[in-house]
């Protein structure tokens, strides 16, 4: 998830005009302790390699698994249905459709607007909380180090980690010989948060797109070092059970491209492997939704926190249910984010 504190309250001014922000009553946290049922569908880009329908299913299997063990939590899913990517995104209003486009960013040098990006991305870092744990977990993946030890100067060096590692998702290309990136809208994470505007009736979305870009709002941490990636998002939804939906991009654990293998520390993981984790990326995107958990960046441990760069095998092996109990920090607590209501934040 880029950052999951993008969507509280206070960001909805950034989302509409001014004359219509409102704040509204947030989402309330879901009653889910007897269990519940998600719908599932597969949105498909055929510019992609496939996910076949068995794969979906062994990640769904395990997603209800780790959930059991990280968060205590029973969750079924009901049988997926496909969709086509071009179908997704025609439903989005010319509305909407204007509001992600203006947050959007391409790959830039200019000094400008790359300042100014890293000042409404300090924004961002200090609203998600624990800024120093946040320095560490960027540390040793950033291209260049701080200039000096401020806050700003941090969020420059994740700037400019970003927008180098961008330009480098830029190059691949599919079998069809066009950018993965940059064709169409629909690695455009922009786009994919407001996805839950239209009428999707489902609290899981996943997909073999690649989610890669960059924002002037809503950046995270642990996507500028990866490129801008998004392994998932979780946003409001209209349609959703529970007014969120979850998203997972199997792209950044099955592609084998030198740029995506360099960030998963020179792992291609067999298939099965890469299942569990997808399925672990997913009840994290779940924990968002179905618990409104943050990412307490301060304890490895936690499934919350969120996978640096893409060594997804490093991560799942930090993790430890016994070391990150619910409420043992304030990002791994229940209700600590505050969803706006997709009421508003749809206006």
């Amino acid at each position: 998830m880029k950052r999951v504190a993008a969507w509280m309250l206070c960001v909805l001014a950034a989302l509409m005009p001014a004359a219509q922000a409102q704040t509204g009553k947030p989402i309330a946290l879901p009653d889910v302790a007897k269990g519940v049922t998600l719908r599932v569908a597969y949105v498909h880009n055929p510019r992609f390699a496939p996910l076949p329908a068995a794969q979906l299913d062994d990640i769904l299997a395990q997603t209800a698994v780790q959930l059991q063990k990280h968060m205590g939590l029973k969750v079924a899913f009901a049988a997926p249905v496909e969709l086509p990517i071009i179908k997704v995104f025609a439903a989005l209003s010319p509305r909407t459709a204007a509001q992600a486009e203006s947050q959007r960013l391409d790959p830039t040098t200019n000094e400008f607007a790359l300042e100014r990006m890293a000042k409404h991305l300090l924004k961002d870092l200090q609203q998600e909380g624990e800024l120093a744990a946040q320095k560490r977990f960027a540390a040793s993946y950033l291209l260049q180090p701080p200039a000096d030890d401020s806050d700003l100067a941090f969020a420059r060096a994740l700037v400019q980690t970003q927008q180098a590692l961008l330009r480098n998702w830029q190059q691949l290309k599919g079998a069809d010989g066009q950018p993965l990136i940059g064709v169409d809208r629909f690695n455009e994470y922009a786009y994919w948060n407001v996805l839950g505007s239209t009428a999707l009736p489902y609290e899981v979305l996943v997909t073999n797109q690649l989610i890669a870009s960059a924002e002037w709002e809503e950046n995270s941490v642990h996507s500028a070092i990866r490129g801008g990636v998004s392994n998932g998002v979780t946003t409001q939804s209209r349609a959703g059970r529970f007014k969120l939906v979850s998203v997972l991009s199997t792209f950044p654990f099955l592609d084998d491209s030198p740029q995506t293998v360099q960030l998963r520390g020179g792992e291609v993981p067999p298939v099965v492997v890469a299942n569990t984790y997808m399925a672990a990326l997913l009840a994290h995107e779940l924990g968002h939704q179905l618990l409104h958990l943050g990412h307490p960046f301060a304890n490895p441990h936690c499934l919350m926190t969120p996978p640096a760069v893409l060594r997804f095998k490093q991560w799942l092996a930090d993790l430890s249910p016994a070391q990150c109990a619910l409420g043992s920090s304030r990002g791994n607590t229940p209700g600590v984010v505050k969803f706006a209501s997709p009421e508003v934040m749809f206006r």
